[in-house]
């Protein structure tokens, strides 16, 4: 039996799944997890967000962006002396002293205006993109589309979700992969 994720426990470490049914809150957990990282130091840059269509992915990137900037503006509230928020994650980044706490203000912010950065991407766009940062190494096919547009190949999308598993937990080198 599973148990309940908690957006304001302790942030897991390296790779996290998230695996629910629909409608079960995993864009709120990943835009939630995501501004804490943040707001904690790490570059939005350095997180990788994937899902499985487009569709989600727009829909992730819209709640990232939101969840950022309402966490920063809650952060921004709470140094100017408003009553603690509501929300459950902002009055978790608002423990501690002000110096930290403007800290994480500032890292939101910075996050905000990077925001292009950010890899959040479906699990075929984030291969294409791997294997595209490889130029001609990368020894593919250019890529194909179905009737919506998506490019999918069952065979080559389950090799290439095999090395990125293997890259994203350092089992590989891209040197391995160019020499395959």
């Amino acid at each position: 039996m599973s148990t309940a994720f908690d957006v304001t426990g302790p942030l897991p470490t390296g790779v996290t799944v998230l695996e629910a049914s629909a409608g079960t809150g995993k864009t709120y957990t990943i835009a939630a997890l995501a501004a804490r990282y943040v707001a904690d130091g790490i570059p939005l840059d350095k997180l990788l967000l994937v899902t499985f269509t487009r569709m989600a992915t727009g829909e992730l990137r819209d709640r990232v962006r939101e969840r950022l900037v309402s966490a920063e503006q809650g952060l921004s509230r709470a140094l100017a002396g408003a009553p603690p928020d509501r929300d459950e994650v902002v009055r978790l980044l608002c423990e501690g002293g002000r110096d930290e706490v403007e800290r994480r203000r500032r890292n939101l912010a910075h996050a905000l205006a990077d925001f292009d950065s950010a890899t959040i991407a479906t699990t075929h766009g984030f291969c294409q993109e791997v294997l595209g940062g490889l130029g001609v190494a990368g020894d593919v096919e250019p890529a194909r589309a179905d009737e919506r547009g998506a490019w999918w190949d069952p065979d080559e999308t389950a090799r290439f979700g095999r090395w990125a598993r293997r890259l994203w937990d350092g089992l590989l080198q891209v040197e391995e992969i160019v020499h395959r």
